[in-house]
């Protein structure tokens, strides 16, 4: 298992999408913090773009990232030389899952730093959080691990880049626009949009907003992280095993 790590996390800087990705990503950040400073004048305290920054197209771009990083082994057919090594599906499955998860994480601190330093030389002061908003951040970190086991259960389901990254970018919130749809039309009066993690993912940043949190998001920024990456991993993993290659 060591061994298949260490080769999963070489093989991961060496992939182009990475690099790509992240740089737009932090170009995505610095243009949105330097917009809120000149046309809202509302870039001022280092400490709440920690918030921003893990919503400035993030998970875009993690979407397309896992789904080239996932899909690579079997786009290129090299799967086969992999399990021909002696190592079993479940091991290269979660050796995958682990690393693309460390790179997620990684890009997630990386983010929130660079949205910190560049706040710091727009001017903005270095300001305090209180305990609760602590929280909320950790519940937003929380729920990029769901966003993470979402798009790699999704990939490893698929295996197909293409199909993966489309169905990562807008097949999940589609779903939902659909079932919504289909609730309003047979007038059932159930918001099940709440079960979404983007939507999760807008109400935490909205906190910032209202300027508190109600237990009931708190409940479910905890669950529904959790359930998407047991469903998605799971699901993923299942498929995975039965997969001709």
């Amino acid at each position: 298992m060591t061994k298949l790590l260490k080769f999963e996390w070489r093989k991961l800087w060496r992939q182009k999408s990475l690099y790509i990705c992240f740089g737009i990503g932090l170009l995505i950040i610095a243009l949105s913090l330097l917009s809120m400073k000149n046309i809202f004048n509302a870039v001022d305290d280092a400490m709440t773009t920690l918030f921003v920054s893990l919503n400035a197209g993030f998970t875009s771009f993690l979407g397309i990232f896992i789904a080239l990083f996932v899909c690579q082994d079997f786009a290129q057919q090299t799967i086969k030389n992999i399990y021909a090594r002696g190592y079993r599906r479940t091991t290269v499955y979660f050796a995958k899952y682990f690393i693309s998860l460390a790179a997620t994480l990684l890009m997630a601190f990386l983010y929130m730093a660079f949205g910190f330093v560049w706040t710091l030389m727009l001017g903005g002061k270095v300001g305090s959080l209180l305990a609760w908003q602590w929280g909320t951040l950790a519940l937003q970190l929380w729920t990029i691990i769901g966003f993470h086991g979402l798009f790699f259960g999704i990939g490893m389901m698929l295996s197909k880049t293409a199909g993966t990254v489309a169905l990562n970018l807008v097949g999940v919130s589609f779903c939902f626009e659909i079932l919504n749809l289909i609730f309003v039309l047979l007038k059932i009066d159930f918001n099940i949009k709440q079960f979404s993690i983007e939507t999760l993912f807008t109400n935490l940043l909205d906190t910032l907003i209202v300027n508190e949190i109600t237990s009931q998001l708190v409940l479910r920024g905890i669950l529904l992280p959790l359930f998407y990456v047991v469903f998605f991993v799971g699901t993923g993993w299942y498929i995975n095993q039965r997969r001709d290659v």
